[in-house]
């Protein structure tokens, strides 16, 4: 998986695919980032993360190499663009079904954020979402989940989200089935 995304490899991919256990989807999330990061600085980066994120009363608990790669994707992204595209990231994972695609020029005039589709195509790029075939985007299962426990959507944020959802999801009761889709 690597070589092709990644094109090639050296000792520090190898170290980063062993130390995820060869998982395909951190094996494929890692190999993405590598496309814009050093596998060294990523290298890098992984042993900072497992450091600062250890537990500090000494206790066995650690992350799991899924969730430390999503802290490091997390990570990678404010690094690399800010807050934007890491808040994009935790407002698609918030959502029960996910972000419908179509409805992207509406959350960009709600939030007055212009580069909202670019940041969906670096979360694409990077494996963290996906366009499931009726449209919506999702994060991998994983990654959906830790960003719910580790990440929560801020509060004014969710409000200012759940009101363009429910609007979004209100209708007209003629127009049942055509509204359906958007629940």
């Amino acid at each position: 998986i690597w070589d092709e995304i990644a094109q090639g490899h050296d000792k520090y991919s190898v170290r980063l695919i062993q130390t995820v256990d060869a998982v395909p989807l951190a094996g494929n999330v890692l190999a993405n980032h590598a496309r814009f990061e050093s596998s060294k600085a990523l290298w890098t980066l992984w042993g900072i993360l497992r450091q600062r994120l250890r537990p500090s009363d000494g206790s066995s608990n650690h992350l799991s190499s899924l969730e430390l790669l999503t802290e490091l994707s997390v990570y990678a992204l404010h690094l690399r663009d800010g807050v934007s595209t890491a808040r994009l990231l935790t407002m698609i994972c918030a959502l029960p079904q996910g972000l419908l695609e179509s409805r992207v020029p509406d959350l960009i005039g709600a939030f007055i954020w212009p580069d909202m589709a670019a940041s969906i195509e670096l979360l694409k790029q990077r494996s963290l979402v996906y366009t499931t075939e009726d449209g919506f985007l999702r994060a991998p299962s994983a990654i959906a989940e830790y960003m719910r426990r580790r990440s929560p959507i801020p509060d004014g944020l969710y409000t200012k989200l759940a009101g363009i959802y429910f609007n979004v999801v209100a209708f007209d009761r003629s127009d049942l089935k055509g509204r359906a889709a958007y629940a």
